[in-house]
């Protein structure tokens, strides 16, 4: 009977324990303040110079995932057309954008490849409704 007064404290201890470090999942959506800015940025990559784009586009991105409030950081190939490239950027508001266009890895990456596109369209969205996987 003693061992199973001392077990039980001890037992809810851990279970609590264990609880406290689940992910809240339900709590982060809750959390978002507002939409979501989500932009879509369409570029056209002359051939000779898709590999060196590329190159400088993929550090970018790294550097830019780890960026406060930036919640994705995409590059995508088009399938029909492989010097077609969009960026998917996933943003927690405004105040991440900003940020991340304020970061020296941004402002390398602008300087090394503004004259590359021939074509470019930008495309800025609000989220309605984002649904991912396993999240």
């Amino acid at each position: 009977m003693r061992k199973l007064i001392t077990a039980a404290p001890t037992a809810i201890a851990i279970v609590f324990g264990a609880w406290t470090l689940l992910p809240m999942q339900g709590h982060d959506a809750a959390a978002q303040g507002g939409p979501m800015l989500i932009n879509a940025i369409n570029l056209e990559i002359p051939a000779d110079i898709f590999d060196k784009f590329m190159e400088v586009a993929k550090e970018n991105a790294v550097a830019s995932a780890k960026d406060p409030g930036c919640r994705e950081f995409s590059i995508v190939v088009s399938k029909d057309d492989p010097h077609h490239i969009m960026f998917f950027e996933v943003y927690d508001n405004e105040a991440g954008a900003e940020f991340h266009r304020n970061t020296e890895h941004f402002k390398k990456f602008q300087a090394m490849t503004r004259d590359m596109p021939i074509k470019r369209d930008i495309k800025r969205f609000l989220s309605v409704s984002m649904n991912v996987h396993g999240a």
